[in-house]
């Protein structure tokens, strides 16, 4: 049985000691975002709008939807961008946990998806995933939230199958894989994440200073969670008593 104490302590081995420097090296792209994503947001003016600007606002309808279709269109690049660092940081670490041995060219395993072999694969994966959670989300928060859960895990069964070379016949066919995976674990994972949330203000406040260390920790407790689940380990129901119903 695995609890999110045990995903955490395991994950810890790859950001302790002498680990740390490859661990890092391979979370650089990750860390690098979340430096930059800190700074912008600490240094931006808060957005205050005054009457005047409702008033210019009201009568711009056109405007507005073409910023609408600015913030989505930015939103499903960001999406894709960050996403396939992501799946390259994270798989790293279920290779390193797999192999028990550290990677050589850490740098290298993180950009392992940005391959011409992949990289459509990936960016057309992930950009269905984030526009059918969309479509979810717009019916109703509750069912977005849900397929967040739900499809979570669809690029690493993806990365597996690549690994395995195994012949890629429906990209879309992971978002049903995953769903199926992640039976029994949304809410885990769910709490999982909230766990973060001391560590995520950590890194806002120092200006990202704090990624160094929590993002290479936080991919590497992703991928722990990744392989107990591909493994069929049990969720500990003792402390996870509030999961039977699977609410999430």
């Amino acid at each position: 049985m695995f609890t999110n104490y045990d995903l955490k302590k395991r994950s810890k081995t790859y950001v302790s000691g002498e680990n740390f420097g490859t661990a890092l090296k391979l979370s650089i792209i990750l860390v690098i975002w979340q430096v930059i994503s800190s700074v912008r947001e600490n240094l931006e003016p808060s957005g205050n709008i005054n009457s005047e600007d409702i008033q210019t606002m009201s009568g711009v309808a056109s405007k507005t939807f073409a910023v609408g279709i600015q913030i989505l269109t930015t939103s499903i690049l960001a999406e894709v961008l960050v996403g396939i660092f992501t799946l390259g940081v994270t798989f790293g670490f279920v290779e390193w946990h797999r192999r028990n041995k550290a990677p050589e060219q850490p740098v290298k395993v993180g950009l392992k998806f940005l391959g011409s072999k992949t990289i459509i694969d990936v960016v057309v994966l992930l950009g269905v995933r984030f526009i059918f959670t969309m479509l979810w989300t717009c019916l109703f928060i509750i069912p977005g939230i849900i397929k967040t859960y739900s499809y979570s895990q669809a690029t690493l069964l993806y990365a597996d199958d690549v690994r395995a070379g195994r012949e890629i016949t429906s990209i879309t066919s992971y978002l049903k894989k995953s769903e199926e995976m992640m039976r029994g674990y949304r809410f885990k994972l769910f709490w999982l994440q909230v766990s973060f949330i001391l560590w995520w203000i950590l890194v806002g406040i120092t200006y990202g200073i704090a990624g160094f260390y929590v993002v290479p920790y936080y991919q590497a407790t992703m991928a722990e969670f990744y392989l107990a689940v591909r493994n069929n380990e049990p969720i500990n129901r003792a402390k996870m008593h509030f999961d039977e119903n699977d609410e999430l």
